[in-house]
This record gives C-alpha cells, sequence and structure tokens, in this order.
C-alpha cells in the first residue's frame, strides 16, 4: 500500500476527530449561551426573550448532525485502515472497534435531551400564568431530531464499521 495514502488518510482522520471535538464544544457553548439569554430574558430584563429558548433543540440538532458526520468520517477510515494497513494498525483499528467507549455514542443524543429539558424548564417557569399552545408540540418536535439521528447513525455506523461477534470479543 501506498504509504502517503495511509499517511494522508491518518492526517484525514485526526482532522475529523479534531472536528467532531470542536463541534461538541460549540454545540455546548451555543447551547449555554441560549439557555443563558432566554433564562436572563425572565429574571433580571423585562424583556421576553423566551423566543430564543425554543431554537435550542434545533441548533442542538444541528449541531449533531456536523458532529454525527465527523464521528462517521473517523469510523469509515478507521474500517479501511483496519483492511489496508500495517499489521500492528490493524490490530489496533480491530481492538478498538470492539471495544468502543459505551458512552461516547450515547452522549449526543444524552445532552441535546438536556438542553432541550433546561430550555423547556425555563420557558414553564418564565410563562408561570400560561404555557403557550404550541409548548408540547415544540417539545415533542424537540425530542425527534436528535433521537432519531442517533438511532439512524448507529445503522449506519454498524454497516461501515461492524462491530465483532461476541465469540471474537477479547
Amino acid at each position: 500500500m501506498n504509504d502517503d495514502f495511509v499517511r494522508h488518510l491518518r492526517e484525514e482522520k485526526l482532522g475529523a476527530q479534531e472536528a467532531r471535538s470542536s463541534y461538541t464544544q460549540r454545540k455546548l457553548a451555543y447551547g449555554a449561551a441560549l439557555l443563558g439569554i432566554g433564562a436572563l430574558g425572565i429574571q433580571q430584563l423585562n424583556l421576553d426573550l423566551n423566543p430564543v429558548l425554543y431554537l435550542v433543540p434545533f441548533v442542538a440538532a444541528a449541531f449533531d448532525l456536523y458532529i454525527l458526520a465527523e464521528d462517521y468520517s473517523v469510523k469509515r477510515i478507521g474500517a479501511y485502515l483496519r483492511a489496508h494497513s500495517t499489521p500492528a494498525e490493524q490490530d489496533w483499528e480491530r481492538y478498538v472497534s470492539r471495544h468502543r467507549d459505551p458512552f461516547a455514542l450515547i452522549a449526543m443524543p444524552l445532552l441535546s435531551t438536556l438542553m432541550l429539558l433546561g430550555a423547556a424548564v425555563i420557558i414553564w417557569v418564565g410563562s408561570a400564568d400560561h404555557v403557550p399552545a404550541f409548548y408540547w408540540i415544540w417539545l415533542t418536535a424537540g425530542l425527534l431530531p436528535s433521537w432519531a439521528l442517533f438511532f439512524y447513525y448507529r445503522r449506519l455506523r454498524d454497516r461501515v464499521a461492524p462491530t465483532a461477534p461476541a465469540a471474537a470479543r477479547e
């Protein structure tokens, strides 16, 4: 195999890992900022900033798409290297694919759900006299994208980098 090509793949994999991390950090920052702005609107400012809170699940879902795209790239490159690189790297890629971090995959939709619930609580508290009519529709619609992406991504990931059968695991 061409060493330059493998080196390029490794660099691309590192870039995708860095991008995935950056998107995760941005998701946290944007989510925290939107929640903070919405919460300030309730108490300190005499402004209604609750509409900002309605953006939280959709901003989270947009970042989820980018995070999953980069993660898919990492998995795809890893699967290729597992089949076409040096024996040591092949062993490493096989080991990693069999012993994935069990919390990494669930972290994405769980964080999005927690951000949505945070926004929902702030809206609920800020609307003490009445909750807007579309609140429950928004809440349901906010949950769907992240969890739908999560389950769809699991199917894609398993096609590219299948998990080894239980008997083959160490």
